[in-house]
């Protein structure tokens, strides 16, 4: 699959929507005045969809040229380019994490780093045994969205290999369409289970499964949304509406978009988004995200999701007032990726092409 700056970009806006929401735990007021603005870039979780999007979109795009090139998927290849791109920042940031635990600068229960060295924060509250301290669940709580990654990870290029295009197509869109119905069984049928919705698996693979069907139609969207490109200015109404209405309808509309299909609609709006921006590059908003600011943020957007938790949030021990958790966040992330993350990267095995 070839290279997409572009999403780079996507990348740089979702790990600093997530950045500005923690950031304003440690505001007296949140953001307000002059700062009013920053609420619209502040939506951790509409960051973290974006997360969910791409990463579906790009994993299934490179099981898709795999196998198209040699006829089928090496799991242990998949896991081995897993494993070198993921665990080495993530471990570091846990160890750090368990540093601050053994010399009494933190508060962490052993289930809590557990849960999330195993991948399996997002269930761990729902079980009852993550919810102290206080202060690990700050420090840890952001483990919940890569545990659900992992996940999706674990089951889906065996799946993909075990089906044909045609039913991995099927069963895509019957996930995207049942998965938002079983949350609202979910959040009647188990009100004590309303907090852990947007976390577990069963209730929030939607997110992921858009951008997996993103890449499984990509011909035909792309095709339709190029020749709807013609008529109106389709990039920027998509950006528009990820960045202005969507936050403004998962505020006024709270659990009511969360739990339904809400989240699901805004997960097709930013894989519209994608497709448009990595095959129409002329575009303006294209060009924007490709620029090198954007591609550097969209670079160390893992190492900064890891460590602006530690910085930005408050309740943290490390927490900094707004703004200066910021850059320090940032300084962490770019010594993480260039020393940790890049050597671990140039290991990666090389992905087989037709002979």
């Amino acid at each position: 699959m070839k290279y997409i700056p572009e999403l780079d970009g996507l990348r740089a806006i979702a790990v600093f929507m997530v950045v500005f929401g923690h950031s304003a735990s440690t505001l007296a007021g949140g953001y307000s005045g002059w700062l009013a603005p920053l609420f619209f870039v502040s939506d951790g979780n509409l960051g973290v969809l974006i997360f969910f999007v791409l990463s579906g979109f790009l994993i299934t795009s490179l099981l898709i040229n795999e196998r198209e090139n040699t006829g089928t998927v090496s799991i242990s290849a998949f896991f081995v380019r897993r494993t070198l791109r993921i665990f080495p920042a993530f471990y570091t940031y846990i160890g750090f994490v368990a540093l601050l635990v053994a010399t009494g600068y933190a508060a962490a229960s052993l289930p809590q780093i557990l849960g999330a060295s195993l991948h399996v924060w997002n269930y761990i509250g729902v079980l009852g045994i993550g919810h102290t301290p206080v202060q690990g669940t700050v420090i840890l709580g952001h483990f919940w969205s890569l545990s659900l990654e992992e996940q999706f990870y674990w089951l889906w290029p065996a799946v993909f290999l075990a089906l044909t295009l045609a039913g991995s197509r099927t069963l895509i869109l019957l996930l995207i369409l049942l998965v938002p119905a079983l949350r609202i069984l979910v959040y009647f049928l188990y009100p004590d289970q309303r907090p852990y919705l947007g976390m577990m698996f069963h209730t929030s693979i939607d997110g992921i499964a858009v951008g997996v069907g993103a890449a499984l139609f990509r011909a035909q969207l792309t095709d339709i949304l190029m020749r709807a490109g013609r008529r109106i200015p389709i990039g920027a109404l998509l950006l528009g509406y990820i960045l202005l209405l969507s936050p403004l309808l998962r505020f006024h509309l709270a659990g009511m978009w969360f739990a339904t299909y809400g989240k699901t609609i805004d997960a097709v709006m930013i894989a519209a988004l994608i497709l448009v921006v990595g095959s129409q590059p002329d575009l303006r908003i294209a060009a924007l995200l490709r620029t090198p600011a954007f591609r550097f943020f969209g670079k160390i957007s893992f190492s900064l999701y890891l460590w602006q938790q530690m910085f930005c949030l408050a309740g943290s021990p490390l927490a900094l007032p707004f703004p200066l958790g910021i850059p320090v966040a940032i300084a962490f992330a770019a010594a993480s990726y260039y020393l940790i993350e890049r050597p671990f990267l140039a290991l990666k095995p090389r992905r087989p092409v037709a002979a």
